[in-house]
């Protein structure tokens, strides 16, 4: 199903001025995030033998809201997360923003230990401070119920296995039952890792409620855009994980558009603006046109694959025909809190099928080959 944002009931009790301050906060997670990744490359002690530090600023930035809403709001202190590897820094730049560094005894660090924890992006700790790995990892100081996710398709499995062996002790009056949920965000790309195909089916027929995977759909692997076979797969790979998911007994909650979209699929030549986005654009496509960030090449894509559509773009201006196009369900707050809370009551394990831009904020926006780009010092 397609989650359409209801108008009155913000999700969480939310007000909107809360929505907004969560889109800040966002914001400043991206700028702390790109930061440390930059810093850790332009390290003035960088020796010749040093191994090269990377970073992949474009795929946390696919993941900012889903995670931004996910720490701030969705998840309960007992709850345990995973997140894709390729995102770390974004979790920490989180975290950091609330205050979870703890010390090694245990302790929580105050915000002068805090702070330069967040210049130690993969440095080597000399004297027993505390340093942040590439990946997740346990030693970080923010590693608290989160699973380390360094090998790829992994962790979310373990989480679902982990969930099992929480159901167990519960069945056998070893721990009382309490609200526990199992979280994991996992890249569009390492969705076809097999360890995940195998447990799909068992995690559904064991009726593990409290498992929600969030897939960030970005369409990008490490080298480029994904070209998948639209014919064989009767639509994008995101039809293909949603049809999968479904009949292996998962509840799948897609968030393809976002509230403007959804806005202007109820006026004139809306319908058709809908089937433009989900039937007449392939992902290549739409990537290309994202890349571009043309509205006439928009404009043209549009009235090529349904001249019907154009009504519903016609009056707008370039900037807002930009707005529009990029407008997908991952980068909307409201919408994906909307997800979180149907995931945390559901009757089978959720999927959260999140549409998302690759880059999104950043110099990289949308770029083939952005993977490990790192930011200018501008």
């Amino acid at each position: 199903m397609t989650l359409t944002a209801n108008a009155v009931k913000l999700p969480f009790g939310l007000s909107p001025s809360q929505i907004d301050a969560l889109d800040l906060i966002a914001d400043r997670a991206l700028a702390q995030m790109a930061h440390m990744i930059w810093e850790a490359n332009h390290r003035p002690d960088h020796a010749a033998t040093d191994p090269k530090v990377g970073g992949h600023p474009a795929a946390c930035a696919s993941s900012l809201h889903l995670t931004t809403a996910m720490h701030m709001v969705a998840r309960a202190p007992q709850d345990f997360w995973c997140g894709k590897p390729h995102m770390a820094p974004l979790d920490h730049a989180l975290h950091y923003q609330m205050g979870f560094f703890r010390n090694a005894d245990g302790s929580w660090m105050d915000d002068d230990t805090m702070e330069g924890v967040m210049h130690r992006l993969r440095k080597f700790s000399q004297n027993g401070e505390a340093v942040f790995q590439s990946y997740h990892a346990a030693s970080d100081p923010d590693s608290w119920r989160i699973l380390p996710s360094g090998t790829v398709g992994i962790p979310p499995v373990n989480s679902g296995y982990l969930a099992l062996a929480w159901d167990y002790l519960v069945d056998h009056g070893a721990e009382e039952k309490r609200d526990i949920h199992f979280w994991s965000l996992l890249g569009d790309s390492e969705f076809r890792e097999g360890s995940l195909m195998e447990a799909i089916t068992d995690f559904a027929e064991r009726e593990l409620n409290n498992v929600t995977w969030i897939v960030d759909y970005n369409r990008q692997s490490l080298d480029g855009t994904r070209i998948t076979n639209n014919q064989v797969f009767s639509g994008t790979d995101a039809d293909r994980i949603r049809r999968t998911m479904e009949a292996n007994g998962w509840e799948v909650l897609e968030l393809d558009h976002g509230r403007r979209r959804q806005a202007a699929f109820a006026g004139p030549g809306g319908k058709a603006l809908r089937g433009v986005f989900e039937n007449g654009l392939t992902d290549y496509e739409f990537q290309g046109l994202l890349w571009k960030r043309d509205a006439k090449l928009i404009r043209k894509a549009v009235k090529r694959i349904d001249s019907k559509a154009v009504k519903a773009i016609e009056g707008l201006s370039d900037e807002d025909v930009l707005s529009l196009f990029a407008d997908v369900g991952g980068h909307d707050m409201v919408l994906i809190l909307e997800a979180y809370a149907a995931a945390r009551v559901a009757k089978k394990p959720t999927l959260v099928l999140a549409h998302t831009i690759k880059g999104l904020g950043l110099e990289s926006y949308a770029q083939p080959g952005n993977h490990s780009s790192v930011p200018s010092e501008e």
